[in-house]
């Protein structure tokens, strides 16, 4: 009988370190590079779903704000309250 994927969501705040290195590895074998600095780019507050098999992290993806500003101009998509 397979297996049911099951799916969790969590912040960045809230994820262990186990689970910080089971990303990362996931995303590393995805994507065939080096992930370890992924949480360098996150926010505390970045959205992550995550899928499981049995205990065993099979997927990964995360949801994140980001700002651009082009050169010599304000931030695009910023709040007005924020600039």
């Amino acid at each position: 009988m397979p297996q049911s994927l099951t799916i969790t969501t969590q912040r960045t705040a809230t994820l262990s370190e186990p689970t910080r290195q089971a990303i990362v590895a996931v995303c590393t074998a995805a994507h065939g590079k080096d992930f370890g600095e992924l949480f360098s780019f996150l926010g505390l507050d970045a959205l992550h779903v995550m899928g499981y098999l049995a205990q065993e992290l099979v997927c990964h993806a995360v949801v994140t704000t980001r700002w651009l500003q082009p050169e010599n101009l304000p931030m695009l998509g910023q709040p007005l309250s924020m600039r």
